[in-house]
């Protein structure tokens, strides 16, 4: 979709890995738990997507989206 996570007008990226105010996001419970300080929830959420997945995966992840099947065990 975007090259880079904050390109997608529809993510909630710029809030959570940038810490740019929005009415529309609400700190999400998990989100929190990241870190103690906003500068520490930030650093870690922008963590979890520098993981590139593998092609398998993201064959898998697509085709139960696409199905609208649950993925995993």
């Amino acid at each position: 979709m975007t090259a880079d996570p904050s390109e997608y007008c529809w993510s909630s990226y710029r809030s959570n890995g940038l810490g740019i105010e929005s009415d529309l996001c609400t700190p999400h419970e998990e989100y929190l738990k990241l870190g103690t300080t906003k500068a520490d929830r930030i650093l870690a959420y922008r963590e979890l997507f520098k993981v590139h997945l593998a092609g398998e995966v993201i064959d898998q992840i697509r085709a139960s989206v696409n199905k609208s099947l649950a993925l995993g065990n």
